[in-house]
């Protein structure tokens, strides 16, 4: 009889233990701070205001330099409520709040200051620091990405989508809840940034575009006449810049130099205070890369109300990004030099308002720094100058040339791309004038 007790009591021990290890092995031990949230919550509701304090306290100093993801991430989550209970209950003793708020703002900053960056995460974060000094927060943020995007340690296209959605949130928090005015202007300037180096790698929305105007219930002599769109992607000083054009007469009907790009299909601008006598406005417009197309509005006083626009792309530079690429591309060191070049198609009526047809021409490169250039293009047979270039740039890894200048009709910008022409790899360039949406051609090959 005691031995069939004792085999029972060993039976049932064995069973007990297996339950312990599958409960165990389904419910690992917690890897987090603070495992159930919502509980520890009510826990500290209905604990003394010091053990509220000690809590919050001692997590401060145990995770102080922590910067793990997950850690930070549940940190951020606890501290959130942690902050809204001790304003509830110990609104006397300010530093309780304190305490949790101290929590909160420094698990956001070791978590935001760091990647890898996601975007819609960080932005929501970005909307949760507390306190007065919520806003130096916020904008200790973006001088981080902004750094980060400056010296090109965010590089792929992933990495620039991920902080331009950030930034989008990041504008959105900043206007609600009031930041000055620099905070959402800095965060969208970082969005436009990272969305001109995100559309460097494939310039889709570059280019001049067939435009369709109408303006509904108005009086059609009020109505602004406009048959061309002209966008541009300068470098981080010239930024994005687009023009409205009438091509019967010299200037543009809207002009927009500080355009923002909001995501890789959304681009907004307004004119400023001292944007004259360019006609008053702002626009929005949105691209669909697939057909490519856009659709949008002008705001502008001349009209009354919203002009209703859509565009069918002409011509753009991303069609010479998309031809074969030779392998090896020219090293950034072999692009100083002299070059001899031809304009090979003037596909627009009235071209040579900005440079004679079919004409020959050489261009020197002078390199300044890292990836800066200066150039001179020059006429052949005269050699008198044609165009000085103030500012260039190699990209190496696309085997991109881009160079600037302007003229009295404005913005110029010439692309040339290292690609296969018939077999053969070649430089050929395309020349877009932002005032007059005029294009060109062009060959180049070195001397």
């Amino acid at each position: 009889m005691k031995s069939n007790l004792l085999r029972l009591a060993s039976a049932a021990l064995f069973i007990t233990s297996l339950i312990f290890v599958s409960t165990s092995q389904a419910a690992p031990m917690c890897q987090v701070p603070v495992c159930n949230i919502s509980d520890k919550i009510i826990e500290l509701r209905a604990s003394s205001r010091e053990q509220r304090a000690n809590f919050y306290a001692n997590l401060s100093a145990k995770y102080k330099a922590s910067r793990d993801q997950t850690t930070l991430s549940n940190l951020i989550e606890f501290s959130v409520e942690a902050y809204k209970l001790s304003v509830e209950l110990d609104s006397d003793e300010d530093f309780v709040p304190e305490l949790a708020m101290n929590l909160l703002n420094r698990s956001l900053d070791s978590a935001i200051l760091q990647g890898p960056l996601a975007g819609s995460t960080y932005g929501r974060w970005y909307s949760l620091f507390a306190g007065v000094s919520a806003s130096s927060h916020r904008y200790q943020a973006l001088l981080y990405w902004d750094a980060q995007l400056k010296r090109q340690i965010l590089t792929t296209a992933a990495e620039l989508r991920e902080l331009m959605t950030f930034m989008k949130f990041a504008v959105t928090a900043s206007e609600t809840l009031q930041d000055e005015d620099y905070v959402a202007n800095f965060a969208r300037n970082i969005g436009t940034s990272a969305g001109l180096q995100l559309l460097r790698l494939a310039p889709y929305m570059e280019g001049v575009y067939d435009i369709q105007v109408s303006c509904k219930a108005v009086d059609a002599s009020v109505c602004p006449k406009m048959n061309k769109f002209s966008l541009i992607l300068g470098d981080q000083v010239r930024g994005v810049q687009a023009a409205f054009i009438n091509s019967e007469i010299e200037n543009p009907i809207f002009e927009f130099n500080e355009v923002k790009i909001i995501d890789e299909k959304n681009i907004y601008a307004e004119t400023g205070p001292l944007d004259v006598p360019i006609a008053p406005g702002s626009m929005n417009l949105v691209f669909d890369k697939a057909k490519n197309t856009f659709s949008g509005v002008i705001r502008t006083p001349r009209a009354q109300i919203e002009v209703q626009l859509t565009g069918q792309l002409i011509v753009s530079p991303d069609q010479l990004y998309q031809l074969a690429m030779p392998t090896p591309l020219i090293a950034i060191d072999d692009i100083e030099g002299y070059y001899t070049g031809r304009v090979t198609t003037a596909a627009v009526k009235n071209a040579d308002r900005i440079l004679p047809e079919n004409f020959n021409f050489n261009l020197i490169m002078n390199r300044y720094s890292e990836n800066s250039f200066k150039a001179t293009m020059r006429e052949n047979i005269s050699l008198s100058i044609m165009y000085d270039f103030p500012a260039a740039y190699y990209f190496r890894s696309l085997g991109v040339i881009t160079t600037y200048t302007a003229d009295r009709f404005g913005l110029l910008k010439i692309t040339y791309v290292y690609r296969y022409v018939n077999d053969v790899p070649k430089w050929i360039g395309y020349a877009q004038s932002l005032r007059t949406g005029q294009y060109f051609y062009l060959e180049l090959n070195p001397k």
